[in-house]
C-alpha cells in the first residue's frame, strides 16, 4: 500500500497570522513550525491522518480469502474504488464507508472487503484505491479552528500550557472530540 496522492494542508501562515493579529515576519518561521506540529497533533489524537490522502495497492498486496479480500491499510477510509479487468475491459466500483461494504480494523489497521459486496471475482481485480480523512467538509473546518487554538495557545505561552490529565487547550480538544464523536 503507498500513498498515491496527498492533498496539501489548508492552514496558512496568512491565515494564522491573521488569527493571532500578528502583522510582522519576525516570528513567521516559529508560526510554520506550530502549523506542521498541529497537524501532526491533531491526526496523533484523532488516530488518522488529518489531510485527505489516497492510497493504491496492487493484487499482489491482497489477501484472498473465501469470503472476501484483506489490505493492510494505515487509516480507515471514507470510500475504496475497486477496479477489475474482465474480458480485456476495466471496470471501476465506488463503495462508501456507510455502505457497510467494507470493514476497517484500526488496531489491526486491515481493511476487509466481503466478497458479496464486489461486482466481479477478487481474481479479475487489478488495483485498490482508498481515500482516507475527512471527507465532511465541517469536520475539516473543526480541525482547522482547533488546530487554531492549538497554535494560538503555543504562541502565547511558547510552551504546553497543560497538564499531564489535560494533553490539549480545552477548546482544541472540545473540537477535535466533536470530529471524533461524528466519526463513529
Amino acid at each position: 500500500m503507498i500513498i498515491d496522492t496527498q492533498e496539501p494542508d489548508t492552514l496558512t501562515l496568512d491565515t494564522v497570522k491573521k488569527f493571532l493579529l500578528i502583522e510582522h515576519t519576525l516570528d513567521d518561521e516559529l508560526l510554520n513550525i506550530y502549523i506542521k506540529t498541529s497537524l501532526a497533533v491533531a491526526g496523533r489524537y484523532l488516530h488518522q491522518n488529518v489531510l485527505t490522502t489516497t492510497y493504491a495497492a496492487e493484487p499482489k498486496e491482497l489477501i484472498d480469502i473465501e469470503y472476501g479480500i484483506f489490505l493492510t491499510l494505515p487509516d480507515r477510509p471514507y470510500e475504496v474504488e475497486v477496479e477489475y479487468s474482465v474480458g480485456g475491459s476495466t471496470y471501476t466500483q465506488t463503495m462508501r464507508y456507510f455502505e457497510g461494504k467494507y470493514v476497517y480494523a484500526k488496531g489491526q489497521g486491515l481493511l476487509f472487503i466481503d466478497v458479496e459486496a464486489l461486482d466481479y471475482a477478487p481474481d479479475t481485480i487489478t488495483g485498490i484505491k482508498a481515500l482516507a480523512g475527512f471527507e465532511n467538509a465541517d469536520d475539516a473546518d473543526v480541525i482547522t479552528q482547533g488546530r487554531l487554538f492549538l497554535i494560538g495557545d503555543w504562541y502565547k505561552f511558547r510552551e504546553n500550557n497543560v497538564t499531564f490529565e489535560n494533553v490539549l487547550p480545552n477548546g482544541t480538544k472540545l473540537l477535535f472530540d466533536l470530529v471524533q464523536e461524528s466519526q463513529l
